[in-house]
Parts: C-alpha cells; structure tokens; sequence
C-alpha cells in the first residue's frame, strides 16, 4: 500500500482545517506563554519594577530602543542562515551586549563633582 504525495497533501490541508488540529497549536502556545511568565516574573528584579524600569527606558530614547530591537532582529536573522549554526555565535553576543546596554540605561549618570574655585592670594 503505498502512500501518494497528494494523498498526503490533502490529509495534511484536512488536519488544519480540522478543529481537532488546532488543539496542539493553542495548547502549546498556552504551555510556552506559562513558561514565558515563570521566567519572566522569576528574575531577581521584580516584575512589576521591572516593567516600570523597561517602560521608563523606552520612554527616554524611544529611537534608540527601536534600533537595536531591529539590531536583534538582522543578528537572529542572519545567524540564522547557515543552518541556525551562526546562533552559536549571535545569541551570547547579543545577550553580552543586551546586559550591558541594559545596566548603562537603568544606572543614574554620576553626579558631576563641584570644582572648586582657587583663588589667588595676593601677599
């Protein structure tokens, strides 16, 4: 008994169509955004400071928040042409990079120190 190509291609169309295909798709992506949330609210910073601090941070430098997502985004991308092996090499880059880029934007800017007039004494 052998098994078509077009056969295989209806029964594949059939199965997204069906209700019963969409099941695994919710189901998983309801199980990965649990998992997203544990993460997410698990870090050493809480989630709700957290959120505060990140909406802060893209209220500044709007543009600049922009940028590097698109950053991430063409890194993702183009690690990701050589067979997903370039993310080896993309991901701890860009997460080295992001923690950086992070710490310098919630950090308060040092307080300038006052410099001191001398002045001159006249004997």
């Amino acid at each position: 008994m052998r098994h078509s190509v077009a056969a295989s291609g209806a029964s594949t169309q059939q199965g997204r169509q069906a209700p019963r295909g969409w099941t695994p798709i919710v189901v998983g992506n309801l199980v990965g955004l649990l998992f997203a949330l544990v993460a997410l609210s698990t870090k050493v910073v809480a989630c709700c400071c957290s959120i505060a601090t990140s909406a802060r941070a893209i209220g500044k430098p709007g543009a600049d928040a922009a940028l590097w997502g698109l950053i991430v985004a063409a890194g993702l991308v183009l690690g990701s042409i050589p067979l997903l092996v370039g993310l080896a090499i993309v991901l701890p880059v860009l997460g080295h990079s992001t923690s950086h880029l992070y710490r310098k934007l919630i950090e308060p800017a040092p307080a300038p120190v006052p410099v001191k007039k001398s002045r001159k004494r006249t004997a």
